[in-house]
């Protein structure tokens, strides 16, 4: 192909109207390179043009077979050096190798003869392809010294300094390499081991270990999520004054579960250098171990301030065990959001029932918020071989017990209860047992001084569990009697609402029912149920 393609000026449009369409066609397409590898195998006009865009995400495999793909990158950016600017992300796959010499020899041939042409890369992925889960944390030596040394290369790589993005898989990662990268924005870590002096070192770190951390004065770090983790330093969130959003995700019994282990290795830690004191960006909240949140209120506590300051956002999923002792520390934790918006609250109970030490309350966590909150959701998860669901009504009464105690004194506008599911079989104990409770709420919502600016109140609820062990075509989807006992139940439960002031909806799907109740404005009578497939 000649380097610079004959145009017909004469009728051609200039240039930049055909850079324009090819980045709309780039933009607009479900699968970008290939369908513009298809165009430039018939135009060569258009293989000239679009160049920029099909570069734009370049991948770099493990050695071996591979080696092609590197090699015909390498010819592409040495014939045109121009196209190295028009990379945007770069993804590396890893994997375990007999020759560490010659491993580490390879990627400082690589970062010579490939990365010098990147001059503009914002987004970095980095896996690892032989391991897959938990196993991840026992990649082979070699892997871990390489990710190692080819994260060090590329934080301290001037075409790698305005890095915005990593996303990280099954490697070995050092606090330090992520501190080293100014302009990082968003970092993605699942199934990643972290440590700091060596990476064979158990998680956890003592007070020297993290002095010797430098903190660069502007840290940018926006978003974190951390899936499956051993061994992050928490306290080097401090550090990062920009957070709008967290997503905490450990396993309470796996394995890789590292913040409760950290915590008990340093139940006193100080925070250090310039420590903040309240995180006045973090918008948005996820996270499944409370205990890992209360960390990050510890500077706020000493000072008697809010840690949250501008918080809307908490999504919390609590797994209910009798090892799990979060339930005080989620307490704490709310009361340091003072504008807190919306809270969803799931609770995973894998046990029956366990006391209301270890149990969560829900009117514990709503009095620390009851001020400013107008969205609750609570959703109720339990194993189908969980029999006894007398266990459901206790927590529903706990449910209904905790939105008494704020009764008249909240802002809540939507409330959404989502229940675990229930057997066929034991569906009429279920409406036995939880009828008078449904009452109870039905009284507590129609009275306007008790919820004042409720608009909705929606109630979730699963297909019903067929323990069998074949499934016939004829029952894979909902059948009547699946879709209909709400439409039976609910006017029984809330006959109040039924009545007066609110009109009724009823969504039916394949696997989930939902029933809903918004409330209508004084002048308007009573609706009918209005029924969606």
């Amino acid at each position: 192909m000649a380097e610079h393609p004959k145009i017909h000026t004469d009728r051609a449009f200039p240039l930049e109207i055909f850079d324009l369409i090819i980045k709309q066609f780039a933009s607009k397409c479900a699968y970008p390179y290939q369908e513009m590898q298809s165009c430039a195998l018939v135009c060569k006009d258009f293989a000239f043009l679009a160049r920029p865009y099909l570069y734009k995400k370049v991948e770099f495999g493990p050695y071996g077979l591979y080696n092609r793909n590197r090699l015909r990158l390498a010819e592409a950016f040495s014939s045109a050096p121009h196209l190295g600017s028009s990379v945007r992300e770069v993804c590396y796959t890893m994997d375990d190798m007999d020759d560490e010499t010659s491993l580490l020899g390879n990627v400082a041939q690589a970062s010579s003869s490939l990365h010098e042409f990147l001059t503009d890369v914002k987004d970095v992925r980095i896996t690892h392809s032989e391991v897959e889960g938990h196993d991840a944390v026992c990649a082979g030596e070699e892997c871990t010294r390489l990710c190692h040394v080819l994260l060090k290369g590329l934080a301290s790589s001037s075409p790698f300094s305005n890095v915005t993005d990593l996303a990280v898989q099954f490697i070995g990662m050092n606090i330090k390499v992520i501190l080293s990268m100014p302009s990082l924005q968003n970092l993605t870590s699942e199934y990643c081991h972290w440590w700091i002096q060596s990476p064979w070192d158990d998680p956890g770190y003592d007070d020297e270990e993290l002095k010797d951390l430098t903190y660069p004065r502007h840290l940018l770090l926006q978003h974190l999520i951390l899936e499956q983790d051993r061994g992050f330093p928490l306290n080097s969130l401090f550090h990062f004054p920009e957070l709008e959003s967290i997503e905490f995700n450990i396993d309470y019994e796996r394995p890789t579960r590292s913040f409760s282990r950290w915590l008990r290795k340093n139940p006193d830690i100080q925070c250090f250098q310039n420590p903040v004191v309240s995180f006045e960006s973090l918008t948005t909240i996820e996270i499944t171990n409370a205990k890992a949140l209360l960390v990050l209120c510890r500077n706020a506590r000493k000072k008697n301030a809010h840690a949250f300051t501008a918080l809307r956002t908490f999504k919390f999923r609590s797994e209910q065990t009798a090892e799990d002792d979060s339930p005080e520390a989620l307490y704490s934790v709310i009361t340091h959001m003072p504008v807190l918006r919306t809270f969803e609250l799931t609770i995973n109970y894998t046990n029956e029932w366990l006391g209301d030490d270890l149990e969560v309350q829900p009117g514990l966590c709503l009095n620390g918020c009851t001020a400013t909150l107008e969205t609750f959701r609570i959703r109720f998860y339990r194993p189908h071989e969980m029999g006894d669901i007398s266990f459901d009504a206790f927590r529903l009464r706990n449910l209904v017990d905790g939105l008494v105690s704020v009764s008249g004194s909240n802002q809540i506008k939507d409330l959404e209860i989502e229940l675990a599911d229930t057997s066929e079989k034991t569906l009429d104990d279920w409406k036995m047992l939880t009828l008078p409770i449904w009452r109870q709420l039905d009284e507590l919502i129609a009275g306007s001084s008790t919820f004042p600016s409720l608009k909705k109140l929606t109630l979730f609820s699963q297909k019903l569990v067929k323990f069998s062990f074949y499934e016939s075509e004829e029952t894979f989807g909902m059948t009547e009697e699946e879709k209909n006992w709400q439409v039976d139940f609910w006017p029984e439960a809330f006959p109040s609402l039924h009545t007066a002031g609110y009109r009724v909806e009823h969504t039916a799907k394949y696997s989930r029912n939902e029933y809903s109740f918004i409330r209508l404005p004084k002048e308007t009578a009573v609706g009918t149920v209005l029924e969606h497939e």
